[in-house]
Order: C-alpha cells, then structure tokens, then sequence
C-alpha cells in the first residue's frame, strides 16, 4: 500500500485547517457536545494480486508496487517500423546528440523485440512557435528522401517544459497527416538507464499494432471479461493550458481489439474546440473502433466496458446522454 497511497498535499491541507481552526475549543462546540477528530477517517482496505503476465521472454512474471519494468525482457509480438523520422524542438540540442539517442532507442528497442529499423534520414530541426510548417515540410522531405516509401513513425523531442506544443503536434500527426507519433522530453536524450529506452520503445510497440504482454491464461484471470466477446474503451479529452488560446483540445478513444487477450488496442484521436469536454464525433469514433475489433477478434462484441475519465460529478449525466 505504501507504493500506491502517497499522502496526497489536499490531505495535508485539511488536516492543517483542522488543526489551526481547533473546532474542539470552541465555545458553540462544547454548547452542542460537537467532538471533531483531528484525524482523517480510516478504512480497511485490502491489495488485490496483480495477474501474472507472460513475455516473449520470459513465460511468467507478475508486476511490483504497481508497474512493471521490460528491462531484459521480450515483447510478445513485436511491431515492424521500417521508416521513421525525428524531429528535434529543443534549440540548444546538438544533432549529434540527437542521433545518439535515436541510434540507441533503436538498439534496445530490438533487444525488447520491437523491429525498429536503424534511423535512414537526417535529424530535422523544427520550432515550437511554427510547429505545424515545420513538420508538414520536413514529413514532405522525409517522403522525398524515401521516395514515397511509407513512414511508420515520427519522433519529435520535445523541450521538457512544453506547454501546448505536445498537444499541437498530436493534432498535426494524428488528425491531420496519418502518422503515428512519440513525442520524448529533452531530459530522455541523456538517460543512461536502459530501461527507460525499453520503456519508450514498448509504448511505440503498442501504437504500432504490437503486443508487449498477455495475462497468464488470460480467461481465468479475466472471467467478466472473456465469458463472452467484451471490447473496452477508455475515452479522455485534453485541454490546452489556461494561457493558450489558440490550440485545440484533444479527445481520444480507445478500445481492445483482440479477445480473449484483450491486451491489444486501437486509437482515434480528433482534435476538437477548445476545453470541450463533451467528445465531438464520438458515434463515429466508436464505429470506427467496433469494426477494428470485429476485423481482429473475427467476430462481434455482445459486450462493452466503457471507461470515461475527466469528467467531474456534476458533468457526469451530461456526458451519459449525449
């Protein structure tokens, strides 16, 4: 528990009210008979074990404090990136620094089993403040300099404080050219811990069709779940900071496409207006979705889990119906 419960700064903050306010010494308080604890209530709680996974490489592992590291293990089915550009944001950033790392993320990203092809074009270098020229140039570039060859992937190394520049280029990627794309903070370039590379490198592994784990016996695991053909969704829409008022909010949707496994996802990302929190389009975006499982599962889901997050209390019925 100790992992997963960190004393959170509003806990503090109230026990601080109640301690400075004293609501025991009041006079209206002693009056009524009114004893408030200067504690926080507590309550039994319980860990459940996490399931036990399986890796390519090693056939039986269960997760600690909560994660679970890919260090010097194998991805189940590992993804085919052929060609994939980078580009860098970070103007104090030398190229061959950015090579490097490239050079690198590559490198584990085989070792965890993940088909990431060595980088064949040069490093581009964009800027934050025109960012959608900047990459619909250099993508043009890029399609050149492979003649017209498929591009897998885009990288884009981002400074570590951002602001709207992260969502920006999800827009631009996702929604507005086709590509996937993995933005890295600028700190990530110097990392020595292999570990965080084998962690970048699963994450491209699952946007790219891959699979990084499956449940032990996945239908014993999961009884609610595999009794029946069940797709999951997740959905969340994020905001551009309060300063920015220009860049779009994104929403995203995502589902399972594979059953009995469900260990397997799809994405849909659209860009929509700003600090909506209701999901423009999300008849179509679920659409989309269900074939993706029907295609992959061979069959039709008699089962939907759908998981909404941002949404407060008062939004809730909002988003229910519409």
């Amino acid at each position: 528990m100790k992992s997963t419960c960190q004393f959170q700064p509003e806990q503090l903050s109230i026990c601080q009210v109640v301690e400075s306010k004293q609501y025991n010494s009041t006079k209206r308080a002693n009056e009524f008979g009114i004893n408030v604890d200067d504690n926080l209530t507590a309550v039994n709680a319980r860990v459940l074990p996490p399931p036990n996974h399986d890796s390519g490489s090693e056939k039986t592992w269960s997760p600690m404090n909560g994660y679970w590291n890919m260090k010097d293990k194998k991805v189940v089915n590992g993804a085919k990136i052929r060609n994939w550009a980078c580009f860098n944001f970070c103007e104090d950033l030398s190229k061959n620094a950015v090579e490097q790392f490239c050079f690198k993320l590559a490198e584990m990203s085989r070792i965890t089993g993940v088909e990431l092809a060595d980088l064949k074009l040069p490093v581009f270098t964009a800027r934050p403040d025109q960012v959608e020229d900047d990459i619909r140039i250099c993508y043009q570039e890029a399609q050149k300099e492979l003649r017209d060859q498929k591009i897998d992937l885009l990288l884009a190394i981002l400074p570590d404080n951002n602001g709207s520049l992260y969502g920006n280029i999800k827009k631009i990627c996702e929604t507005d050219i086709g590509v996937m794309s993995q933005c890295c903070r600028k700190s990530i370039v110097f990392t020595k811990y292999n570990k965080i590379l084998a962690n970048i490198a699963i994450k491209i592994n699952a946007k790219a069709g891959g699979r990084n784990s499956v449940f032990e016996d996945a239908q014993k695991s999961s009884p609610v779940v595999s009794n029946k053909p069940t797709i999951i969704f997740g959905a969340h829409v994020t905001h551009p900071s309060v300063v920015n008022h220009s860049a779009p909010s994104i929403a995203s949707v995502v589902a399972s496409q594979d059953w009995h496994e469900v260990d397997k996802y799809n994405g849909v990302v659209r860009a929509q207006g700003q600090r909506e929190e209701m999901i423009g389009g999300l008849e179509d975006m679920v659409k989309e979705l269900l074939h993706a499982f029907e295609k992959e599962s061979d069959r039709k889901p008699q089962q939907l889990i759908f998981y909404r997050d941002g949404v407060s209390g008062s939004q809730l019925k909002q988003v229910f119906e519409k």
